[in-house]
């Protein structure tokens, strides 16, 4: 998705408690290269335009490139790190470790689950765009989307949004709200 088709959704999204802070294109590089991993451009697209912050009140944490406040699961390095490491322990449980330590992790829910892109089921080779995988507190694993522009507004803005956070159907809709990070 590019920068013009989130540029809509911001025109439909209320965004709370200040301004954006959009990531410029020499931190995406950079997490590129540290990651060894081409970024989707739609998740490119995004942080160019929303940069840092979180859906809904708290609901779903973004991480970013480079971000250095206070709240570390807002670093796109800090969570795809920490999560790598813990992939031999997450075998040890079952789950697939080779899945969980190449995953590039961008997301914490209010729930505790993690969600994260896996650079080897591409769906959109053009595009750099990944299927997008959650990790659940349950330590269970599904493939939840097919590229993050579906998990933004199918996942925290639209219809998927209560089967993430596994709320029961009838709790309240998802709030078209982005609060962005000033920290």
């Amino acid at each position: 998705m590019t920068d013009a088709e989130w540029e809509t959704i911001l025109q439909q999204v209320e965004i709370l408690e200040g301004g954006l802070h959009n990531i410029d294109v020499e931190l995406l590089d950079a997490a590129e290269n540290s990651l060894q991993v081409k970024l989707p451009s739609s998740y490119r697209s995004f942080c160019r335009v929303f940069g840092v912050g979180s859906f809904g009140t708290g609901d779903f944490n973004i991480a970013v490139p480079g971000y250095v406040g206070r709240s570390r699961s807002y670093s796109l390095q800090y969570l795809t790190e920490s999560q790598r490491e813990l992939a031999d322990q997450y075998g040890d449980v079952g789950l697939d470790s080779e899945l969980l330590s190449r995953g590039v992790f961008f997301s914490v829910d209010m729930s505790g689950s993690n969600h994260f892109f896996d650079p080897d089921v591409v769906t959109d080779p053009e595009n750099h765009e990944y299927a997008v995988f959650s990790l659940y507190r349950n330590y269970a694993v599904e493939r939840t989307f097919d590229n993050f522009w579906d998990f933004v507004t199918i996942g925290c803005l639209g219809e998927k949004r209560n089967f993430l956070l596994a709320l029961d159907d009838e709790d309240e809709l998802p709030q078209q709200t982005f609060t962005p990070i000033n920290e």
